[in-house]
């Protein structure tokens, strides 16, 4: 955890595996939904993107529906990587507009603004093809 909010770069899963399993039984939703961050985090860090949204998407549908932290930065996160990996076909710009919203709900103008600078850069990428 203190890795990942420190940007420092995972090389491994296996702590952050134990953690998903600790809370997978221990009935701690946001702490679940956490760890799955955590995972997906994990697997960014070391490159495959597409392991990385599998545990995004994980976190995402464990979320609760009031859980706006956690929400931000999981469609943050999927839509980073849609962008980066051109996987686009409309992914990319609707979880940044989800990230947005969540952060919106927050109250969180720096992450507004940062989500907001991410999906003019779709638009400004596009006019440029």
């Amino acid at each position: 955890q203190a890795q990942f909010r420190c940007n420092i770069p995972l090389t491994s899963d296996t702590l952050i595996s134990k953690a998903v399993d600790y809370y997978s039984d221990n009935h701690n939703r946001e702490h679940y939904t956490r760890a799955l961050l955590y995972k997906g985090g994990a697997y960014e860090d070391m490159g495959n993107p597409v392991e990385a949204i599998k545990w995004y998407k994980q976190a995402e549908n464990n979320a609760d529906s009031t859980d706006y932290r956690n929400l931000a930065q999981v469609n943050m996160r999927m839509g980073m990587i849609y962008y980066w990996n051109y996987a686009s076909n409309g992914l990319d710009a609707e979880k940044l507009r989800k990230s947005y919203m969540y952060y919106k709900m927050l109250g969180d103008k720096p992450m507004m603004s940062f989500s907001l600078h991410l999906i003019g850069n779709l638009y400004r990428d596009a006019k440029k093809k």
